[in-house]
């Protein structure tokens, strides 16, 4: 009889549609971790620009830099533009051209220490050196 009132499934997968299926999940989900990316590293703040190798050019540049900042301070001190509103950044700037001053200062005299202690081991190694030539029989 032909209508029985039972149902055949046949349980066989389709693996192409199974794998084009897979694909597509894995593309959306590369998708997305990529849309987050984008988000968080757009969120992230910069990055800090190098700090560029010791040359004589980059020394007097920097310098320049310094003077022109201490003259618009001065500048800004002379015009009465400090007023109780910035009066603490302008403050702050100032206390921090200051320590950075000392700081510098400070590394000065311990490297000039540290130059005449060099200078006091090289004169005594000289002298020994002069000392021993002296006690050689002479050719």
């Amino acid at each position: 009889k032909k209508d029985t009132g039972r149902l055949h499934v046949d349980f066989a997968q389709a693996r192409d549609d199974l794998y084009e299926w897979e694909c597509r999940q894995r593309m959306l989900a590369r998708e997305e971790r990529h849309r987050r990316k984008m988000e968080e590293d757009r969120l992230r703040p910069p990055s800090p620009p190098p700090i560029v190798h010791y040359s004589e050019h980059e020394c007097s540049q920097l310098g320049d830099k310094i003077k022109d900042a201490v003259h618009v301070l001065l500048t800004w001190l002379e015009r009465g533009e400090v007023n109780r509103r910035n009066a603490n950044n302008f403050y702050s700037m100032i206390q921090s051209s200051n320590s950075h001053i000392r700081r510098l200062i400070g590394e000065k005299s311990q490297h000039e220490k540290e130059m005449e202690e060099a200078k006091d081991k090289f004169k005594t190694a000289l002298a020994g050196i002069v000392a021993q030539c002296e006690s050689l029989p002479s050719l």
